[in-house]
This record gives structure tokens, C-alpha cells and sequence, in this order.
């Protein structure tokens, strides 16, 4: 920021008087672009006794934390002079992690919201930390080609990834067209009649059993069929409980036909 002040010989008068601070904490919403958060004054040294709370909620979605620099005055083993609390609800519990020192925390991945807490006391001053945060953009509305994917799974430690992946696309090709779906590569946990972890797709913008065209799990990778719905619109739906080994991506074109089944 940068203020000036300029006058003249003709006019005179009683001047400004004005007060400015640091920016510390507050408020944010988290979206599928990255935006960043850097402690007060970064990348010079923070100050004296600051205590600011960067609360960040994507009420729905999954936030992902990353820390592109992290130095704070050490303090084993509890961090009692600077430290930086990342506090969070797992499961109905919240959960807390506190960190000093110049190891960067793990990139952490949470649902809804976030509270981080930055605290200093007197004495040692560092340069702080800078981080970026995001959502795990899973299920949107597709109205055009593309092609959609898995959630990216290393983004988050195991304590803090949420145990169930549920994501839906909504997709919807031009009026004289429909929807086919061509997996490139699809591989998730195998189970009896794939309760747990699948890609189901449907026709319509609905999750009807009478909708439904197929379910998928396994290792498909090189045999799953391309899928076509029957009018203008479908559903995919992916679901991955309590596991990291489950991947997908898919390429969604609109072409002409009825509703059926190609082997690739």
C-alpha cells in the first residue's frame, strides 16, 4: 500500500490523521482457483505477540492446504513460543495439529472448513510461512467435450482424507445429440455386486435404479465399454470408500444414437 499526501501554496487546512495495521486473519471462501494466505508482513520477519485466525470454509467441497514456505522460532516439543494450529472436524470430532519450527506441515486435505491459528510471543521473529489453498473441485456440470477424473488422493495425508468420495457429473449435450462416455483408464477395488467403490452412470440428470446403465468396478481399464445415454443428458456418478488405490479418468463426447453399448 502506498499513501501519499500532496498540497499546495494557495489552500490550507487541519490534515488527515489515520491508523493502519497488518493484515491479520480473517475470513475466506475457498473455490477451484488457488489463491494464497502469507503470515503478517511475509516474506520479512513477523511481529511481536500477533494471534491471528484465518478461518476458510467450501461449505460441501473438500479444501486442500499446501505450504509453500513454513519457518517459525523452533519450539520442541509442544511449540509453546510461535506456532501455527490447524484445526478441523473429522468424523463429528475436531481434530487439532500445532507446528513450529522450519518443517513445512503435510499438504492437508478437510471438508467444509478450516481454522488456522498463528500465534508469537516477544521474543525470536521469523520469516513466517506462505500457503495456498483450494477445493478438490469433484462433480460439476458439463455442458461441452472434456474429460473428468478421480479426485487426486496424494493431496491428502490419511488422517485427514475423507473416507468417502462422492462425486457426481451432470452432463447435457446440445438437444439432437447424446452423451458417451469412452473410459481411458478405470480401476477401482473389486467387490460383490461393487457396493463400495464404482462409477455408476445414468440416464437423465437423476440416480434412479430405472436410470441407472451401468455399474462399474474392478480393473477395466482396457475392456470397459463406451456408454451412450439415449436423449441429451446423463449422470456419472464416482464413489470411493475409505481407499487410495481407486482411479478413473474418462473422455465425454456428444454424438448421435440410441442408448447402447460399444466394446472399445
Amino acid at each position: 500500500m502506498k499513501i501519499e499526501f500532496r498540497s499546495n501554496e494557495k489552500n490550507t487546512g487541519s490534515g488527515f490523521r489515520a491508523k493502519w495495521a497488518l493484515n491479520c486473519g480473517g475470513n475466506f471462501t475457498a473455490n477451484f482457483k488457488e489463491q494464497f494466505i502469507r503470515s503478517p508482513g511475509y516474506p520479512d520477519k513477523y511481529k511481536d505477540n500477533l494471534d491471528c485466525w484465518y478461518n476458510i470454509t467450501a461449505l460441501g467441497k473438500h479444501i486442500i492446504i499446501r505450504f509453500e514456505h513454513f519457518e517459525l522460532e523452533v519450539g520442541s516439543p509442544n511449540c509453546p513460543y510461535d506456532s501455527l494450529t490447524i484445526s478441523y472436524s473429522l468424523y463429528g470430532s475436531l481434530k487439532t495439529k500445532t507446528y513450529c519450527g522450519s518443517t513445512k506441515p503435510p499438504d492437508i486435505t478437510v471438508k467444509d472448513a478450516v481454522s488456522i491459528r498463528f500465534k508469537t510471543d516477544l521474543f525470536v521473529r521469523k520469516p513466517g510461512f506462505l500457503f495456498s489453498y483450494t477445493t478438490d473441485e469433484c462433480g460439476y456440470d458439463i455442458t461441452s467435450p472434456t474429460t473428468v477424473s478421480s479426485p487426486d488422493y496424494t493431496a491428502g495425508s490419511p488422517e485427514t482424507l475423507a473416507k468417502l468420495y462422492k462425486c457426481t457429473w451432470n452432463i447435457t449435450a446440445p438437444g439432437n445429440k447424446v452423451v458417451a462416455i469412452k473410459f481411458d483408464k478405470l480401476y477401482t477395488e473389486d467387490s460383490r455386486y461393487c457396493w463400495y467403490n464404482y462409477v455408476a452412470l445414468y440416464n437423465g440428470h437423476n440416480s434412479s435404479q430405472e436410470a441407472k446403465l451401468a455399474t462399474l468396478c474392478g480393473n477395466l481399464t482396457s475392456v470397459a465399454p463406451i456408454i451412450k445415454s439415449t436423449k441429451n443428458k446423463m449422470t456419472l456418478t464416482y464413489r470411493s470408500y475409505n481407499s487410495k488405490v481407486n482411479v478413473f479418468s474418462a473422455s465425454i463426447y456428444f454424438t448421435y444414437g440410441n442408448s447402447y453399448f460399444l466394446l472399445s
